[in-house]
């Protein structure tokens, strides 16, 4: 994921694929940026994710 669409993507309420997906996504944006100055804020859409109040509807198609 490019550093100039995260704030696109962490505010996205519907997601092209799975939960699964998404949040490996995540994870590794962490690990590969731990010191991001958007680090916090993807932690926290992980965390909601896994406790399913994200509000992200998965395999979404839009339009």
């Amino acid at each position: 994921m490019e550093l100039s669409r995260v704030e696109e993507e962490l505010t996205a309420t519907c997601a092209c694929e799975g939960e699964d997906s998404v949040r490996k996504e995540l994870e590794s944006f962490l690990k590969t940026y731990p010191k991001s100055s958007w680090a916090a804020k993807v932690a926290a859409r992980l965390r909601a994710i896994k406790s399913h109040t994200s509000g992200i509807r998965f395999y979404c198609k839009p339009g």
